[in-house]
């Protein structure tokens, strides 16, 4: 409920990208709404981890994979389909607990400049094609 308060403002997005995998007929805009959630297409709110680090200083210089309480075999998916790819991939394990409960999905994949560009629950059924499309490889 209170990670689903919004307030119209400034907020540059990139949900109509063809490099993020955002909503079904999504635009690019400049004008949004904040949110805690993680949505592909913006950027990444900062959130405690467990460590007491703010996500953003945990973050890889390629593409990080965030993973809260996500399962294994979702992130060995992804990390197997980074490296076959060749794509730079840092993951990040915690819980999905406390402050990070506000991005509301398990698995968040974010850019190097910290936008999101996908996020589930589990691994997306082909893992290669979401890494192609999202690193400008489709």
């Amino acid at each position: 409920a209170e990670s689903r308060r919004r307030q119209q403002s400034y907020e540059p997005h990139y949900e109509g990208s063809s490099v993020v995998m955002g909503p079904p007929d999504a635009v690019c805009s400049i004008h949004g709404q904040h949110s805690y959630a993680a949505e592909a297409g913006h950027h990444l709110t900062p959130q405690p981890l467990t460590s007491g680090r703010n996500v953003f200083e945990a973050l890889g210089t390629g593409y990080t994979l965030l993973a809260f309480g996500a399962p294994d075999g979702a992130i060995e998916r992804i990390k197997d389909a980074a490296t076959l790819l060749g794509l730079p991939l840092t993951v990040i394990r915690d819980s999905f607990s406390a402050e990070r409960q506000a991005y509301e999905r398990r698995l968040i994949l974010v850019r190097p400049d910290q936008y999101v560009v996908w996020t589930g629950d589990d691994a997306p059924d082909d893992p290669g094609t979401v890494l192609r499309r999202i690193s400008g490889r489709i």
